[in-house]
């Protein structure tokens, strides 16, 4: 039986494509799918299938859409390949046991998912959304056996390089993050407190807001961690006992500042640390490292830095011959 069919006799289902999925660069989902004006179709991957995104559907009764009861991962597509592929899965995989919602495909398999749905959209740089909910469920309880979602998209994004970026501005949230405990290592889709967080960013016309905690202590962004080189030449990032998220881009740069010789602190960061900073930069899957200019219109950093492009490079050239 399809598990998609109408529950309770009468079940409705909404069209990805109306819940923001793109048919293809460019335009929005609704019309039948065209090839033609350079429109390409954008194909997924939901439950076990290969499909079109206006062809896809999620029951409304689905967990993840009522309650937030799911997971996700977000990868940066680079060469027609998924970056830090088994760092994004390994979270993925701790998370769903955290939450004890089964995974209906092995790694090796959704490693392949992955890889196909690529090659279906002729993606050479892009962005790569895996999304895993319990599944089918009403009530706040689970009940009976899990029949998970699990869905995978992917949007095409411009090319990666390691000179070219822009420098951002932020601000700072004098709004603790809620205290989530194990939670904090997983990415779920209950991302309310960074979505209000990025909602002020763009009121106050910037690309990013920095969340501080009791005692003036710097976590991390709505959509980033935050590291900063102080006068010494250390890179420092707050810590993940902290209760940030352990971006998989925040390891690497972590690894890489070793690798490379470069002093490096996972210290509490304050906010005197910012306006005495040589260099201050976000991290996440998809900018990889981006500079931070100003912080609440008050510019930090120093011209001449090199430290944010240094590692951006270093980490294309560890990224170039591997996952």
């Amino acid at each position: 039986m399809d598990r998609h069919a109408p529950l309770c006799g009468a079940l409705l289902r909404h069209p990805l494509s109306d819940l923001g999925v793109r048919d293809g660069p460019g335009q929005q989902g609704g019309g039948p799918e065209r090839e033609e004006a350079g429109i390409r179709p954008v194909k997924v991957f939901l439950d076990g299938e290969f499909l079109s995104a206006q062809d896809a559907r999620i029951p409304v009764w689905d967990r993840g859409f009522l309650l937030g009861d799911a997971l996700f991962e977000t990868l940066r597509i680079h060469g027609g390949r998924a970056l830090q592929r088994d760092a994004h899965l390994s979270r993925l995989f701790r998370g769903a046991a955290l939450l004890e919602i089964p995974l209906p495909l092995g790694r090796t398999a959704l490693e392949a998912v992955i890889d196909r749905v690529i090659a279906e959209n002729a993606l050479t740089d892009g962005a790569l959304r895996i999304t895993l909910s319990r599944g089918v469920g009403e009530g706040f309880l689970p009940s009976g056996v899990p029949r998970p979602t699990l869905l995978v998209s992917a949007r095409p994004l411009a090319p990666f390089h390691p000179a070219l970026f822009r420098r951002i501005g932020a601000t700072l949230l004098d709004s603790p993050l809620p205290p989530f405990g194990p939670l904090s290592g997983c990415k779920t889709t209950n991302r309310l407190p960074h979505l209000l967080g990025a909602l002020t960013a763009r009121k106050r016309r910037v690309a990013e807001a920095f969340f501080v905690g009791a005692g003036g202590t710097l976590l991390e962004g709505t959509v980033s961690n935050l590291f900063l080189v102080d006068a010494e030449g250390v890179v420092k990032t707050p810590p993940v006992t902290a209760g940030i998220l352990p971006g998989t881009v925040r390891a690497a740069m972590i690894t890489l500042c070793r690798a490379l010789g470069i002093p490096l602190s996972e210290t509490r960061i304050v906010r005197e640390d910012l306006f005495h900073a040589t260099e201050v930069f976000r991290t996440n899957a998809l900018v990889i490292a981006e500079p931070v200019s100003t912080i609440d219109d008050v510019p930090v950093g120093r011209r001449g830095a090199t430290t944010c492009l240094r590692l951006r490079a270093a980490y294309r050239e560890a990224i170039a011959d591997r996952r």
